[in-house]
């Protein structure tokens, strides 16, 4: 998946969640509305009357634009945005003393979409609607006596020039710095982990592709091996099979038969050290060099350090081949092997089970006739 859809993907996310954020807070809001009712809470009954379902209303927007479109358009983000900072502001302007922190509702829902420039444009609009619902609070909304340091005054709403004035130094300015040092957070946070999801992305994209070549590789690699049965149709005097299944998609191990001349059958079974790719092309290497040098008159001890002459000559990386080579005279029956460190054969003779054939210890490549 490349970042695009990464990206495309997780804003569908975000606007189901803060769609569901914003249902949240208007069940809060809804809750506030009802204490006042029941004069538990002491804001005025007339501004929540007007204000609650308006804000409400606001916050259940997004939540149905979700519904109806899946939440996969782009532009359900800024009716998502759009709702939480009408919705801030409205309820900001009604009551400015208890409104302050639901500002960073806005804020935190942007930080869902990891857009440093989504981040920024809502602090911006967060600001302005922020810096303005304090003045129309003054006239409009809940009274608030103690944040604009007056006294106690039961008569008329009077505004002064000298509120505006203390309501701009002590209350917009200050509140509105605390709104800008927590933005860093929220643009640092949405910044980060749009990096974080560009490279997961990139790495996904790596690890598809890696998956899709280790898959052809695995084709290949399969292909190169006789896997065509019965292998020698034209040859009713023997049978052979054989089959392989490799740890990982690819491998070191590998066998191999193939007619030398009229008369003989080579087998070939290997195991080349380590796994994965590396092992898979020196087992290509290695499988080879041993056909290319198994030829009528050659002994197998010749054939095996020829082919490891071949191989430590240029093998940087130490890599290794354990390998049983058999070839069998279809005339006489006799088989002569050589093996390199490999498994010991197993012999089944008529009538009986299979029995590990003992090999008398010695150098490698080790060459016996049975």
């Amino acid at each position: 998946m490349d970042a695009q859809n990464v990206f495309v993907e997780n804003e569908t996310e975000a606007n189901w969640y803060a769609a569901k954020c914003l249902v949240m807070c208007s069940f809060v809001c809804g809750a506030a509305w009802g204490l006042t009712l029941l004069r538990i809470f002491t804001m005025p009954v007339e501004i929540m009357n007007a204000a609650m379902p308006v804000i409400i209303l606001c916050f259940w927007t997004p939540s149905m634009m979700c519904r109806i479109t899946g939440g996969k358009q782009g532009w359900v983000k800024y009716v998502v945005l759009f709702c939480s900072i009408t919705g801030v502001f409205i309820l900001s302007s009604a009551m400015p003393k208890h409104g302050v922190l639901v500002w960073t509702l806005p804020l935190m829902l942007s930080c869902h979409y990891y857009s440093k420039g989504l981040t920024r444009m809502t602090l911006i609009t967060s600001q302005i609607l922020f810096s303005g619902s304090i003045y129309i609070g003054m006239y409009f909304g809940e009274w608030d006596q103690i944040l604009l340091d007056a006294a106690y005054y039961s008569g008329p709403r009077v505004v002064t020039r000298q509120n505006l004035y203390d309501a701009t130094v002590f209350f917009v300015l200050t509140r509105a710095a605390a709104l800008w040092g927590l933005s860093s957070i929220c643009t640092t946070m949405a910044g980060r982990t749009r990096r974080l999801l560009e490279r997961q992305a990139e790495d996904s994209e790596k690890c598809q592709r890696i998956e899709t070549e280790l898959d052809v590789a695995h084709r290949i690699q399969a292909d190169m091996l006789p896997c065509i049965f019965p292998a020698f149709p034209e040859r009713p005097e023997f049978d052979i099979y054989a089959a392989m299944a490799p740890a990982r998609e690819v491998g070191g191990d590998f066998y191999d038969f193939f007619m030398v001349d009229e008369r003989h059958l080579a087998i070939v079974i290997a195991d080349v050290s380590g796994k994965g790719v590396p092992a898979a092309l020196f087992m290509v290497i290695g499988k080879t060099l041993m056909k290319d040098h198994t030829k009528p008159g050659i002994s197998l001890g010749d054939v095996f350090s020829r082919v490891n002459d071949i191989l430590c000559d240029s093998n940087n990386e130490g890599l290794f081949i354990t390998a049983f080579e058999g070839v069998l005279d279809l005339v006489s029956g006799e088989f002569c092997f050589v093996n390199a460190g490999h498994e010991i054969p197993f012999i089944s003779k008529a009538g009986e089970p299979f029995k590990p054939h003992k090999i008398r210890p010695g150098s490698v490549p080790l060459v016996q006739i049975l």
